[in-house]
């Protein structure tokens, strides 16, 4: 039975920690590609598909933007809010690969996202970001951002 108990602690240790890895380069990508036939998400389970890396520039939201424990923004392809445009998905936290906490009335100085090694990006440089599409349509086309490198 303490050899049960061990054996349990162990696994759940490991998947805890499993959890906590961070993810590995994705194989770089143009967008027409990370969004196109090829890379479709598959119509069981969790609905992602293939990992992918795709270069761009962050671009916030004209409007507003709705975060709660993930933020969407869009990376243009070219020059900054130029070009094709990507759905982002960003985790909200305060650690790498993620954004910090947003406030109601925020503005371009307040948008903090850090990168793998928990630096801060510059909007204004191309950011590579890496992460699984998430549905089939190429028309809204969406990355679970889980990778972020500048």
């Amino acid at each position: 039975m303490r050899h049960l108990s061990l054996r349990l602690a162990a696994s759940f240790f490991l998947l805890a920690t499993s959890a906590c890895k961070e993810a590995p380069p994705a194989p770089p990508m143009a967008l027409e590609v990370f969004c196109g036939d090829t890379n479709k998400a598959p119509m069981t389970g969790d609905m992602r598909g293939p990992r992918g890396q795709v270069e761009g520039y962050i671009q916030l939201p004209k409007l507003f933007v709705m975060c709660d424990t993930t933020c969407l923004f869009q990376l243009a392809v070219d020059a900054p809010g130029q070009g094709a445009k990507l759905g982002a998905s960003l985790r909200v936290g305060g650690g790498s690969n993620q954004i910090e906490r947003l406030k109601k009335d925020f503005t371009a100085a307040d948008v903090k996202i850090n990168t793998l090694e928990g630096k801060p990006i510059d909007l204004t440089k191309p950011v590579k970001l890496s992460g699984h599409r998430l549905g089939n349509d190429a028309k809204s086309c969406v990355m679970v951002v889980d990778r972020i490198e500048q």
